[in-house]
């Protein structure tokens, strides 16, 4: 094998190794994400204080919020987080469904389609994917934060 092939075959091998993570993510399964967590709250303090939350975290929590139900302590919410795709920002819409009852939560997330952009985009891919399950990760952990904490006023 000569210099040039030999050289070729690297550069090609380096190449596509890293476009795993610019393979289109088309399982639905892919997109998903689930959490479930304990708190030591009742599930309408629970859910009065996630409400709270949620006003605090996004922009527009009217825009956001899809559905709400204090009672069954189920909320619905429709977000947009931008990932960073070789420098460029790209928006990714999700759904985030949050179950409480007292002492549990559950957390579901659904990624969808990326949003809009000044670019024209294709995916998401699979390292989309896992940067919005770190954020995921990450707001999760927020809520949890605000369900749990004291309210000493």
């Amino acid at each position: 094998m000569n210099r040039a092939t030999l050289s070729f075959s690297f550069l090609a091998a380096a190449l596509l190794s890293g476009c795993a993570t610019f393979t289109v993510v088309n399982d639905p399964a892919e997109r998903n994400a689930e959490f479930i967590e304990e708190h030591s709250q009742t599930q309408g303090i629970a859910f009065d204080r996630l409400m709270r939350w949620v006003g605090r975290t996004y922009n527009s929590a009217q825009d956001v919020v899809q559905y709400e139900n204090r009672e069954t302590g189920s909320l619905v919410l429709k977000g947009i987080h931008t990932v960073s795709r070789a420098g460029v920002g790209i928006p990714l819409y999700y759904t985030a469904t949050i179950d409480l009852r007292d002492e549990r939560a559950r957390f579901q997330y659904n990624i969808g389609e990326p949003g809009p952009s000044a670019t024209p985009i294709r995916g998401p891919f699979q390292g989309d994917i896992d940067k919005m399950k770190e954020f995921f990760e990450s707001h999760t952990a927020s809520a949890m934060r605000a369900i749990s904490s004291t309210d000493d006023f």
